[in-house]
């Protein structure tokens, strides 16, 4: 038998126009990308609704500030988004692949 989830490290609300309550759950994830990738999806899902992506209390990504200050387009956000924790990877694991070979490892 299996059991359904009902706490996820990343979730996607929207909010009441003041901020103040939260109008609706729209998603619960466990990877950082696809949570983004569901925050930016429902930013142009619902334009001028309010949305905001968190990590439990921290909040990562806020739409009020993404959509109306900005003027980003939602894709574009996006690419930038992934290409830039593809180079933050690439940049660890290129690291840690020195350290390896010169055998100095972390432990």
């Amino acid at each position: 038998m299996s059991t359904t989830r009902t706490h996820f490290t990343f979730r996607v609300d929207t909010w009441t126009p003041d901020g103040e309550s939260i109008v609706e759950h729209v998603a619960g994830v466990e990877d950082y990308r696809v949570a983004l990738a569901t925050f930016l999806a429902a930013c142009q899902r619902w334009p001028g609704t309010p949305i905001t992506l968190r990590q439990g209390a921290r909040l990562i990504e806020d739409n009020s500030q993404t959509v109306t200050e900005r003027g980003v387009d939602l894709p574009s956000l996006l690419r930038e988004r992934v290409g830039s924790l593809h180079k933050n990877f690439r940049r660890k694991f290129q690291a840690v692949t020195e350290e390896v070979r010169r055998g100095q490892t972390r432990r």
